[in-house]
């Protein structure tokens, strides 16, 4: 029985030390899987300001294009107004010159 014991606590003590380097490679695992986390993190962060600042520039000309549409279209809209008072000024004074001209012409 002394050598069961003996053999037993062997084992357990071969089984500890195994267990031992067991966990140091787990540990150093985890560490390395860490670190390359904290790597990729930082690439994707890099990542994604890139494209938030493209978006922002894209947002920008696209706000600076429907400032100049709009201010364009206002134009176009002023001046479609102004020809139209022109046309009405211009019937407005055919209309007048023709008037004395039936009022002194008669029945």
């Amino acid at each position: 029985m002394a050598n069961r014991d003996t053999t037993i606590t062997l084992l357990v003590r071969a089984n500890a030390a195994q267990l031992q380097q067991a966990l140091q490679q787990s540990g150093n695992r985890v560490r390395s899987f860490a670190s390359e986390a904290e790597r990729a993190g930082a690439r994707s962060r890099k990542q994604f300001d890139q494209m938030r600042v493209s978006v922002a520039a894209i947002s920008s000309q696209l706000s600076q294009t429907k400032t100049q549409l709009v201010a364009f279209l206002g134009l176009q809209g002023v001046g479609d107004i102004v020809g139209r008072l022109v046309t009405a000024a211009d019937s407005y004074a055919n209309l007048l010159g023709q008037f004395p001209k039936r009022v002194n012409s008669g029945p």
